[in-house]
């Protein structure tokens, strides 16, 4: 069974009942450890955005397509990485962020939000 909270609105319709469940499942997940390293942290980013219900509208693909499609050695990547970051950052379940861990600023995922509901 998926987690759920009060908070969530209920789904209107089988896709938003996929993408609520799948919202959920985010927290908590570490999604990139150890590295800063730009392209790693595109990879990283992309696996998640790719993961994202089929047919959801909320799917930036022209995001996604500039992370994995972009050379990282060559070009700035600082607005790429921004826009991703803030992209996840808005998949964040409620009472979660997406960001650095608090311990540990090469663990990025999604984290609860101190004081909020667990």
């Amino acid at each position: 069974m998926s987690k759920s909270w009060p908070w969530i609105d209920p789904p209107r319709n089988d896709r938003d009942r996929a993408f609520g469940e799948w919202r959920v499942s985010l927290a908590g997940r570490e999604v990139s450890h150890g590295t800063l390293r730009d392209q790693d942290l595109a990879d990283a980013f992309a696996s998640v955005l790719r993961e994202k219900p089929e047919g959801h509208d909320t799917c930036n693909w022209r995001l996604l397509r500039s992370l994995e499609e972009r050379d990282f050695e060559k070009e700035d990547n600082g607005t790429i990485l921004e826009e991703a970051f803030d992209e996840l950052e808005s998949l964040a379940p409620p009472g979660y962020y997406f960001g650095a861990h608090e311990g540990d600023g090469s663990c990025f995922g999604f984290w609860p939000i101190e004081g909020e509901q667990e």
